[in-house]
């Protein structure tokens, strides 16, 4: 039961344990809820982008799904002093994971538009297909092509 209580007091979310079960205590939020926003915005995250739209659209508004249904206030002024929000911890933290890997994604694009137009990325394709044949092709995304 000791290590129960110091669990607790290192908590910062004072998440209470009862019978061996994390139970959140934040002004009668639902778990449940918590729950189907969080697989709900992993759902439309995959479903959006199966679909064609840009990831950098679709993870800020799968983000904002999440964050809604687990009743986090969208902006500062609406959320206590020193609690967490929509706008100043995940987009600040959104913004800056581009800043940090700007580069790598400048250069990967430059490097898929360059097998592109060189005709490399259609050889590779017909390559593999030829290999493992049209019906496995999908699996040619799990695989890797030993050298």
């Amino acid at each position: 039961m000791g290590v129960c209580k110091e669990i607790q007091a290192l908590s910062l979310l004072k998440v209470p344990l009862e019978k061996g079960l994390a139970v959140r205590d934040r002004k009668g939020e639902n778990d449940l809820i918590s729950m189907i926003g969080l697989i709900g915005g992993l759902v439309l995250l995959t479903v959006l982008t199966m679909r064609g739209m840009n990831l950098l659209i679709v993870a800020p508004i799968s983000a904002l799904f999440v964050a809604v249904l687990n009743g986090l206030p969208l902006f500062p002024q609406l959320a206590a002093e020193g609690e967490a929000n929509f706008l100043t911890n995940y987009m600040g933290g959104f913004a800056g994971f581009i800043t940090s890997w700007y580069l790598m994604f400048l250069i990967g694009a430059i490097f898929g538009k360059l097998m592109e137009d060189s005709g490399a990325a259609d050889s590779v394709s017909k390559w593999i297909v030829q290999k493992i044949g049209m019906k496995n092709a999908v699996m040619a995304l799990l695989w890797r092509v030993p050298c």
